[in-house]
Parts: structure tokens; sequence; C-alpha cells
């Protein structure tokens, strides 16, 4: 088991296939527990970083995530396929992650201009804003199977096609138990739909999924 830790510092200016700014895989996609490789960032900035695929700023895959107090800024994903350009700030690809007091901005990717997290991933005092999604979820997409909470945040200023503050998919015909978007605190508001003249979901989009927001 590896375990990269990040304390402080600026990681900027980075090009990679995946994850330019910072990369951590677990290579058996079947590993689990204390198995799976971790990554601990505390403090700091990740800006301006450009990956092809997945991961402009942070990639993890089967991995674990537990991200703080850092700042998530002007990173990219370049690819234009729909399924090869996802999370230009962080991209979550299962394992699990929690984001706290973590701000999220400027980033760009065909899905999950901001974030794309897959698996468990929890956001706690976060502010996701600014972020583009050319054609899904410019703040936040949410992966298939995979159940995202947010408490005490801010979704807002996203634009994307479909879903510009966040976009829950989970697949078609599948359970909507399967994959869940929950805000239990926080404010998901500003964000914009460039679908319909932009009147098309403009703050969350949620299809075949479990959506769960804070009461007004």
């Amino acid at each position: 088991r590896t375990v990269v830790v990040i304390n402080d510092g600026i990681i900027s200016g980075n090009s990679a296939k995946d994850g330019a700014g910072v990369s951590v895989k677990t290579e058996d996609p079947y590993s689990s527990g204390d198995a799976l490789n971790r990554l601990e960032i505390k403090g700091g900035e990740i800006t301006g970083n450009t990956a092809v695929n997945y991961g402009g700023g942070v990639y993890t895959a089967v991995a674990l995530a537990d991200i703080a107090d850092c700042e998530i800024s002007g990173n990219e994903t370049t690819a234009a396929n729909v399924n090869s350009s996802c999370g230009g700030g962080i991209y979550l690809g299962n394992g699990g992650a929690e984001l706290t007091n973590v701000s999220v901005t400027g980033n760009r990717a065909v899905q999950g201009g901001g974030v794309f997290g897959s698996g468990p991933v929890s956001l706690d005092g976060c502010e996701v804003t600014g972020n583009t999604g050319s054609e899904y979820g410019g703040g936040l997409r949410v992966g298939l199977l995979s159940h995202v909470t947010v408490e005490n945040s801010v979704i807002t200023g996203n634009t994307a096609r479909i879903g510009g503050g966040v976009y829950v998919f989970g697949g078609k015909g599948a359970d909507p138990k399967n994959t869940s978007f929950t805000m239990e605190s926080g404010a998901l508001y500003g964000n914009i739909s460039t679908y319909g003249n932009g009147t098309h979901s403009t703050d969350v989009y949620s299809e075949t999924a479990t959506l769960t927001l804070p009461a007004i």
C-alpha cells in the first residue's frame, strides 16, 4: 500500500494523460480496504494543470483520498470525447474520498468541470464555483453506482450544457437507489445550463438516481 502525503505548496503548470497535478492509482482494480493506495492533501494550491483525459488537477483511481484546506483552480482536461474528458479539477474514480474546506474554482472538462465523483464521496465546507462542463455537470458530475454527500458547501456560478451545478445519472433502466446525490446543507444556486435556451436543469439534473436537497 502506498500513501502519498502533500502538505501545502503549489503544484502548477504540469501536463499528463491523467492526473496532471497529482495522480494516485491502485493497480489492482479489485482491491479494497487496507489494500487501497491513499492520497492525503492538506493545504496548498493545485492550479493551471492540464490532463488529456481524467483529472486535470487531481486524479485517483481505486484509491482513497482525503483532501482538505486547499485550492484547486484553473485546471482542465482537453479530450473532446464525452467519455474521455472528466474531472477538470478533481477526478475521483472509486475507492472513496473526503473533501473538507476545499475551493474548486475555474476548472474545465466535458463532464464534471469541477469534480467528477465515483464511489462514496463527501464534501464538507467546500466551494465549487465558476467551473465549466461543456456537456454534463459544470460543478459536479456524480458517476454511476456512486453516492455523493454534500454538507455546509456552496455550488454556484458553474456552467454546463445539462446540469450546470450538478449532474446525476444512474444509467438507463438502473435502480435509482444505486446512485445518489444528497445535499444535507449549504447552497445550490445560480448555475447555468446552455441546453434549451438556458432553461433546462440549471442547478441540478437527476435521472434514474436518488436526489435529496435541503428544504428551502
